[in-house]
């Protein structure tokens, strides 16, 4: 791993650990643009359709799955590209909002409960066996004969 490669890496990771935005000032909204593009392709093969996926740390992993980024600012500047935690978005931070104290965690539970429930019936479904292969069945198609 090159320099540059270990510098992006790290700022996935500080995009992660920080309780707040990680904010890195541009001259222009390019240099944002192609920051923002050279932090996905320092880590694009380790998600999970690369070729290296399930080798990065545990937390360069994590940071890959629960961070965003952006680019901020209008013209004339200034600009930022900002790494930040997908739970500290706006977005986010308003769902929250809107669901209060609601319990979260049971609501997931639930719907993947209710999920396994039906998998597991469709499943039963396939292990039953629909005809009796010992009763000689009776196909419907005329071109098909059994030589007895």
């Amino acid at each position: 791993m090159n320099q540059e490669t270990a510098l992006l890496h790290a700022l996935w990771r500080k995009g992660l650990q920080s309780e707040t935005p990680v904010r890195i000032p541009c001259a222009a909204k390019s240099d944002a643009t192609r920051l923002r593009w050279a932090l996905y392709n320092a880590v694009a093969k380790y998600r999970p359709d690369g070729s290296k996926h399930g080798q990065a740390d545990a937390v360069l992993a994590e940071a890959i799955e629960n961070c965003s980024l952006s680019v901020e600012g209008k013209e004339p500047g200034p600009f930022a590209l900002v790494i930040q935690r997908k739970t500290l978005t706006n977005l986010m931070q308003t769902i929250a909002a809107v669901l209060g104290d609601a319990p979260i965690v049971d609501a997931v539970d639930a719907a993947a409960k209710e999920s396994e429930a039906r998998m597991m019936e469709k499943l039963q479904g396939l292990t039953t066996p629909t005809v009796d292969a010992s009763a000689g069945a009776v196909r419907s198609t005329p071109y098909y004969t059994r030589d007895n």
